[in-house]
């Protein structure tokens, strides 16, 4: 068969992007949750790919689907390349997608090379059923899931449930933590999801780390009452002090350069119009450059909470859903990431991830590093994500030659 060439390949990309995203859960915009039905057919679809470009399939026990193609020394550590195939709502065609279907394009352009290639689809990154994410990748590095079997969605449906619902064990998902010594290498190709690129005038970028992020559930309970009778100053308003602690959420990450604060699910109680809330829920996620600021931010933003609910008469509830720490992305393959860039480019620019990535628990198991595509506007997480087709080819040129780089050991 005679092989593509990167154009064509990139035109692959987008069409499988294309593909995939016709597989949701929801119709009219694209959702794959965690070992949902629309995940698993998604899977069932990239592992037809995987064959395809010579791979051995298997899926593991945190449904995880890998491809591998083992070199003249089957029992060699693999470099490992990949991303995830699930989604936040109503999200883009790109995000985490594009690295795997990009993953694919490489290990079948790089089937002369002697050497064990593994090309990993993660079963969830971004955290949309249970607010914590990586729990596909986490597993897959540590043998640990990061919550509770037993936590709930908002189904009232516990993670052991899909597990089983998936056809897996849910006391088998330790059996997917690999052995370091399987592992020489993990590199990641995902569009920035951020604007630098696009200001630089450049397709592509080498990720040098992640930086740290919280995602914290907040409960703040008051006494409901009637909207016309209860005299202001002896109200008991969830709800008014919940906004007085999201206005302090903006300021604090507002003083600090590099950090960021979304507080992006908010659900009140009774919810009547002419009721007094009596309940506020709502999550924040939180993240700096470095886990000292990190924490400086998290502790602000616990007094001001305290002091306003104190001051308010109000009950408070803070739930800290994941914590992980920012992230540094090995020296040796960041500089062939930058080499492999300056080469299509002329230019190697290093940029810090604000993003998470399943390259975060990785780099936990071995050498890891990531590429950035420059994605329009820099927008992500929404459907009007974009890829530049000229971009895709060059970026799939930058990772196929990385990834040869670092097979050679």
């Amino acid at each position: 068969m005679k092989d593509l060439d990167d154009s064509a390949r990139a035109r692959r990309v987008m069409t499988r992007a294309e593909t995939l995203s016709g597989i949701t859960e929801t119709e009219g915009q694209i959702l794959r949750r965690y070992l949902s039905p629309a995940m698993r057919e998604a899977h069932d679809v990239a592992r037809t790919w995987m064959e395809q470009a010579g791979l051995t399939v298997r899926e593991d026990a945190a449904g995880n689907l890998i491809g591998r193609r083992n070199g003249s020394s089957p029992d060699a550590p693999a470099i490992v390349c990949g991303s995830h195939l699930d989604t936040v709502l109503n999200a883009g065609r790109y995000d985490g997608i594009f690295g795997v279907l990009a993953g694919i394009e490489a290990a079948d352009a790089l089937r002369s090379h002697d050497l064990s290639l593994e090309i990993v689809a993660f079963a969830d990154e971004e955290g949309t059923r249970f607010g914590s994410g990586y729990l596909g990748s986490r597993p897959f590095a540590t043998g640990e899931l990061g919550i509770s079997l037993e936590r709930r969605d908002d189904q009232g449906l516990s993670v052991a449930h899909y597990i089983r619902e998936y056809g897996l064990d849910p006391d088998r998902v330790a059996h997917a933590r690999r052995n370091p010594e399987e592992i020489a290498g993990y590199l990641e190709l995902h569009i920035e999801q951020g604007p630098v690129l696009e200001a630089e005038r450049l397709a592509v970028g080498a990720v040098t780390g992640i930086a740290a992020q919280t995602r914290m559930r907040v409960t703040v309970a008051g006494e409901a009452g009637h909207a016309g009778t209860v005299p202001m100053g002896l109200r008991r308003d969830a709800l008014a002090g919940a906004v007085a602690m999201a206005a302090e959420v903006e300021a604090i990450a507002s003083r600090h350069e590099g950090a960021v604060a979304t507080i992006g699910q908010w659900a009140v109680q009774p919810g009547g119009i002419n009721i007094i809330p009596n309940e506020v829920v709502f999550t924040i996620d939180h993240r700096a450059p470095d886990d000292a600021l990190q924490d400086l931010i998290h502790a602000g933003i616990n007094e001001r909470f305290q002091t306003i609910a104190s001051s308010r008469g109000l009950d408070l509830k803070i739930e800290i859903l994941s914590k992980d720490n920012a992230v540094e992305f090995d020296p040796r393959v960041v500089d062939i990431v930058l080499k492999s860039c300056r080469t299509q480019t002329g230019r190697g620019l290093r940029l810090l991830s604000a993003a998470g990535h399943d390259a975060a628990m990785i780099a936990k198991l071995a050498p890891t590093g990531m590429i950035f595509i420059r994605c329009e506007r820099g927008i992500s997480h929404n459907p009007a994500e974009n890829v530049d087709i000229a971009d895709a080819t060059l970026a799939l040129v930058v990772l196929r030659d990385a990834l040869a780089e670092l097979l050679k050991g």
